[in-house]
């Protein structure tokens, strides 16, 4: 299967891998573990909010912001390059 055949899908037929693939991880015994630069992460942003220097946004803020973004990048509204 290609690129090109998946692009063919419809919306539901690329979301149903998807969904069985989350399906078998989930059932998995296994615990995955994360990154340690994920809590490194977590923490700096916990110590901002702490601190009170962290920054908030809206939704509306953060949509007004990605429209702007999009429309002045080389991506589309799917994060993917335009000349594709």
């Amino acid at each position: 299967m290609t690129e090109s055949d998946i692009r063919n899908m419809s919306l539901n037929e690329r979301l149903r891998p998807m969904e069985i693939l989350r399906n078998t991880l989930s059932a998995e015994d296994e615990i995955i573990e994360s990154p340690n630069w994920h809590e490194e992460v977590l923490s700096k942003r916990k110590t901002k909010i702490d601190n009170g220097q962290a920054n908030f946004i809206t939704i509306d803020q953060l949509k007004q912001y990605y429209t702007h973004w999009i429309s002045t990048s080389g991506y589309d509204r799917h994060g993917r390059w335009k000349c594709w």
